[in-house]
């Protein structure tokens, strides 16, 4: 029996190795230059004083890299941190954000765990530690964009074998009255045999697709990706 391979979209292993995004959001200069000494060499950093240019870095925009976190100061001008994370939930429900505060207070606390926080973490911060948050925190953001890619190649795979038997069904039968045309002359059959060679091809096309045991891409033209329908014996 053969089984088709379909190639999984090459980016999950460029993933791996792509540097994370960090956006790091305080009023501190000294802070912001502290953090970017403690991840630079393995995350991209991306710094602001400003909550409003917070927000628009986060907004997804062309040619723009979002970033993978927030480390995010509270008590910041123009608004605070409570009000920030409120409007980073509205324009993305997942990315992690920890905040990094002076606020040490158990109420201050779990108000920012409740608003959204991911972590809650209290200055002045141990650098091993922040470090192990973030990589712990940008770990889990790993992982759960592969269970989504996971759950929606599933949803993929489970479409295209229903179409596979929508197609076949037809296609079978189109075959079969294939063999009780009567062609008068050469050209007939020549007609009747490109037709017949055609369907075949489409009919060895549903096979590979029913005996799917993995679904994978392979690059088609700029950033689409096709299936790939190999076969393995």
């Amino acid at each position: 029996m053969t089984s088709s391979i379909i190639n999984l979209d090459q980016n999950q292993n460029n993933q791996n190795n792509q540097k994370a995004v960090i956006l790091s959001v305080d009023d501190d200069p000294t802070n912001l230059l502290i953090i970017e000494q403690c991840f630079l060499d393995n995350h991209i950093i991306i710094s602001t004083s400003s909550g409003k240019d917070a927000l628009e870095k986060l907004s997804k925009k062309e040619n723009m890299q979002i970033p993978d976190l927030v480390l995010l100061d509270i008590m910041l001008p123009e608004m605070d941190g409570f009000e920030i994370i409120k409007k980073i939930r509205e324009i993305n429900s997942e990315i992690p954000v920890i905040f990094i505060t002076a606020l040490t207070s158990p109420e201050d606390i779990c108000k920012g765990l409740t608003a959204g926080a991911q972590d809650y973490i209290t200055k002045p911060f141990n650098i091993q530690e922040l470090r192990s948050r973030v990589n712990t925190h940008l770990n889990a953001g790993r992982y759960l964009k592969l269970v989504q890619e996971i759950s929606h190649l599933e949803a993929v795979q489970a479409m295209i074998t229903s179409l596979a038997h929508e197609i076949n069904n037809p296609l079978t039968i189109a075959l079969s009255n294939l063999d009780f045309i009567d062609c008068v002359d050469e050209e007939q059959n020549s007609i009747k045999s490109t037709i017949n060679n055609n369907l075949l091809r489409i009919a060895t096309v549903i096979k590979k697709i029913e005996h799917l045991k993995k679904i994978e891409f392979t690059s088609y033209f700029g950033n689409k990706k096709m299936i790939k329908l190999g076969t393995e014996v």
